[in-house]
């Protein structure tokens, strides 16, 4: 582990009340600490508030050089001015939907940060994501459109000119755009839901289940914590736990949780037969911070080799921040070194393998095609591949490119 993200580790955890493994205090950093590193990890984690706000109950809240500080500090404040944005929109999005009488829950982001940590504003978030109960989100682009959002994504659209075809993946949420504010808003409907790639509860029941939050200015409606956590472990495990950005919350979860929160996410897990995603959770987490797992999660989860092979894989990509570029090769390594352990049955492993050689919206996009011509795409991805690694090394700032380990 490189001494640059060990330290975002320890300092990350500090700030969040975890037990860390290393030293709660130190005077300076390490030999050969580079700095300009550590603050692009931060950031590529998502924890730039975070990570200052750690590095400050270690001792060197005042050991950056000045330009390391600013960039972190600007990051920090940016990140805290975003989310009171978002608080704002997740009200009025909310109440329109409401008196639509449109079934709608604020999942992830601040329902996360009000759920897990007291407070909307602790956990760091840039979007706001919201699941609605109707199984496609066109109802919702005219009200949303009134609130200052624009449909980004064509494919969700109905009046989209590209072919309805299975050999296109299907996004599982549609994607909003607020150009005054510049806020991303992702709406997952029912069907995305229920097409996740690992299992979940039924959507009905969610909504049944789902509770009112309160932050003393603002009220919506979210999931039940339980439910938030499920869909925590979810979501990491769909990205192989890839940004410290979520595996923080599954580290609070695991230890500050209640005997009986935790009991009622160990039934969770086992009614939804999602052990295996636990253990890699578990796993995952207790590699970076010594937490001593409660009675009722050790005893849900075994010990498996495979499950041990997708939490080397994870581990690795979580010292990346996993900055992988989407490609067939990628998702065959994801898919056969990482993912195949929480796949259930014949069906949903099937459905990921195809998954795997499907086109990617945003190339069918780019190059739009007659249905009967659409199989030519399997054979352009690579040139598709190479263009977003281009674009993505374009559009990294210019410490992240000087260094092509972050």
């Amino acid at each position: 582990m490189k001494p640059e993200f060990e330290l975002l580790v320890r300092a990350c955890g500090l700030a969040r009340g975890l037990p860390v493994k290393s030293p709660a205090e130190q005077s300076e950093f390490p030999s050969g600490f580079d700095q300009a590193l550590f603050v692009s990890m931060a950031i590529q984690h998502k924890v730039a508030g975070t990570a200052y706000s750690g590095l400050k109950k270690l001792g060197l809240g005042d050991s950056l050089v000045l330009e390391q500080s600013a960039r972190l500090k600007q990051h920090a404040a940016q990140g805290q001015f975003l989310r009171a944005q978002i608080m704002e929109e997740t009200y009025a999005i909310s109440s329109a939907l409401a008196a639509q009488g449109i079934p709608a829950l604020v999942i992830k982001g601040a329902a996360s940060s009000i759920q897990f940590y007291g407070d909307p504003f602790v956990r760091e978030y840039d979007d706001l994501d919201m699941l609605v109960n109707l199984p496609e989100i066109e109802p919702l682009v005219p009200i949303l459109a009134q609130l200052g959002w624009t449909q980004i994504d064509k494919f969700l659209q109905k009046s989209s000119k590209y072919p309805k075809s299975k050999l296109i993946k299907r996004w599982h949420h549609g994607i909003f755009w607020n150009e005054e504010h510049n806020l991303r808003l992702e709406v997952h409907d029912r069907t995305g839901w229920q097409e996740e790639s690992f299992h979940i509860d039924d959507i009905d029941t969610i909504f049944t289940r789902s509770v009112q939050l309160n932050n003393g200015q603002y009220k919506f409606v979210s999931l039940h914590p339980t439910d938030q956590v499920l869909l925590a472990i979810v979501h990491g495990t769909k990205h192989a736990w890839c940004l410290l950005h979520w595996l923080l919350d599954m580290a609070r979860i695991l230890y500050a949780s209640s005997d009986e929160e935790v009991c009622a996410i160990s039934s969770k897990v086992q009614a939804l037969d999602m052990e295996a995603q636990l253990e890699l959770a578990a796993n995952v987490v207790t590699a970076l911070y010594p937490i001593e797992l409660p009675t009722a999660i050790a005893s849900s989860i075994g010990h498996s080799k495979k499950i041990r092979k997708s939490t080397d894989f994870a581990l690795k990509r979580l010292e990346v921040g996993g900055t992988d570029v989407a490609s067939i090769r990628n998702s065959l390594v994801f898919f056969t070194c990482y993912s195949f352990p929480f796949l259930h049955g014949p069906k949903q492993k099937l459905r990921s393998a195809v998954n795997v050689v499907k086109i990617l919206p945003q190339d069918a996009e780019a190059l739009p095609l007659p249905q009967h011509l659409l199989f030519l795409h399997l054979f352009l991805r690579p040139f598709f591949s190479v263009s977003r690694h281009i674009s993505s090394y374009i559009k990294r700032p210019k410490e992240k490119r000087e260094d092509t380990n972050v």
